[in-house]
């Protein structure tokens, strides 16, 4: 019972750098402006509400880099043992 299994290791690894490179362009912190919204509790909620999505982005950011980096990883890994079996075969 056997089956083949294909890999893009192209795709894997552009997904690996794409993740990489849009963990980069996130922005650090989130910044909410209600300048002027006339209350302090709003504008205390409002800065709460920010931290809290940089805080959630931070975490998100740290995911996808780790993500991108097990996909790269693994294309690497599955072109090693590609070139590996074609020796053996060869």
């Amino acid at each position: 019972m056997g089956s083949d299994l294909g890999v893009s290791t192209d795709a894997l690894g552009d997904v690996g750098r794409g993740l990489v490179q849009a963990v980069g362009e996130l922005p650090g912190r989130v910044v909410v402006q209600v300048e002027g919204c006339g209350s302090v509790g709003v504008a205390a909620a409002a800065d709460e509400v920010g931290l809290w999505v940089s805080v959630q982005l931070m975490m998100w950011a740290q995911t996808a880099a780790e993500l991108g980096q097990v996909a790269t990883l693994s294309a690497n890994q599955f072109e090693a043992a590609d070139a590996a079996l074609a020796r053996a075969a060869g």
